[in-house]
């Protein structure tokens, strides 16, 4: 097909000429034909694109269409449930990867985004390296009052768990009392805990935050729970601020029979 813009059509076309059959047939190829380009818009699904023999590429980004390679392009994987993003020289800048007829254990089907990854094996799968301003855990679920007692922060667990914990209060402005401490806090079937801690606090001693695993026997002798309190009060209406972020993810240690994926 010869590439013709508007104007050269036009002229093709212009009163008094006589259109030959390659006219004709320039012209039509000029229009998108919904089976053979790909492309539909409907109402329901907005701009629908569909891959063309089997090639995986939906759409490339040019600076100039004159220029062969595209700056970036997005395709889809032809065996797997996977959308690529990337450049001629990177080809999975960003992967998308919905992982069929599996879940995350809360019926959500499972998706996950590489950078730099063919297939990504967790929710995000960096291959690089990470900068960020800060970093912090999921807040906590149960209210920790600064009341001096123990106080759950964590549901029954059981099997081998590893959370790292970052807790802060404070008092009223007049009181002069801060708290904060981070703890790596492990577990293995309520056997012989341990918590790493590193505190600081300003004001008297009990003012510090103090973390401890606690036995769940109503469970079995297998289940526990993390708890944390300050040493002493710190006054009605204070409580502790905190966040917890899991750091192992097979507690009853089910894929140490598994052969590793190369």
């Amino acid at each position: 097909m010869e590439k013709l813009d508007r104007n050269a059509l036009k002229n093709k076309f212009r009163k008094g000429k006589m259109p030959s059959e390659q006219d004709f047939s320039n012209l039509i190829d000029s229009m998108v034909n919904i089976l053979e380009e790909g492309f539909d818009k409907t109402s329901r699904d907005g701009l629908k694109i569909s891959q063309l023999m089997g090639s995986g590429r939906l759409l490339s980004f040019y600076k100039n269409i004159a220029v062969e390679n595209p700056q970036w392009f997005m395709e889809l994987s032809n065996n797997d449930n996977k959308l690529y993003i990337g450049t001629p020289t990177s080809p999975r800048v960003l992967s998308l990867y919905s992982h069929n007829n599996q879940n995350d254990g809360n019926n959500n089907l499972r998706v996950a985004v590489g950078i730099n990854k063919d297939t990504p094996r967790t929710t995000l799968d960096v291959d690089g390296t990470i900068a960020s301003s800060g970093r912090m855990g999921q807040p906590g679920d149960f209210p920790a009052p600064a009341d001096g007692n123990w106080h759950d922060i964590t549901s029954p667990l059981t099997g081998c768990e590893m959370l790292e914990v970052v807790a802060g209060v404070g008092g009223q402005d007049a009181d002069g009392r801060y708290a904060l401490i981070h703890g790596r806090a492990m577990n293995a079937f309520n056997g012989k805990g341990s918590i790493e801690i590193q505190d600081t606090y300003f004001g008297n001693k009990c003012s510090r935050l103090e973390l401890r695993w606690q036995p769940v026997p109503d469970l079995g002798q297998f289940h526990y729970k993390l708890q944390i309190r300050t040493q002493c009060s710190y006054g009605s209406d204070i409580w502790i601020q905190y966040h917890l972020t899991r750091q192992w993810f097979d507690p009853l240690m089910l894929r140490s029979n598994q052969t590793p994926a190369e």
